[in-house]
């Protein structure tokens, strides 16, 4: 599939035609709209305001505006997700391999405002207290 046909190019009178076909085919007149018209209504967003998707569409301003707002709420949820997520790629311990038996652990962490913190040979409780003090410090 080549770059140009996965662009949408739906003008407002096809998507008013969507609109028309699912309100034609739906089985219960309190069904949601698709999302896949929702896509449409905020691609046309770009390009008409909303009194024209309101009046072309059939569907409220405060329904448009909804639909916005979560969109934008699932977008910062999303993102802020994504940028506090770190990924750890651990490898189990194996028995009998060089460090199995020693029970100490390293943890060395950053918080934002440049503070660092590093834990050697500590119990899993310690630094679990430890932890839990230190990113408690940034709220």
């Amino acid at each position: 599939m080549d770059m140009l046909s996965m662009i949408s190019l739906d003008t407002l009178d096809d998507v008013k035609r969507d609109f028309a076909k699912w309100r034609a085919s739906r089985s219960n007149k309190t069904s949601k709209i698709p999302k896949h018209l929702w896509d449409k209504v905020f691609a046309m967003l770009d390009y008409h305001t909303v009194a024209e998707l309101t009046k072309e569409l059939g569907v409220s301003s405060s329904q448009i505006s909804d639909k916005v707002a979560q969109r934008k709420a699932s977008e910062a949820k999303s993102k802020s997700t994504t940028d506090n997520f770190v990924e750890l790629n651990l490898s189990p311990q194996l028995p009998g391999s060089a460090t199995a038996g020693n029970a100490s652990s390293r943890i060395e962490i950053r918080r934002p405002d440049g503070a660092m913190l590093t834990i050697a040979h500590l119990s899993q409780q310690t630094i679990l207290q430890v932890l839990n003090q230190f990113t408690q410090a940034v709220q």
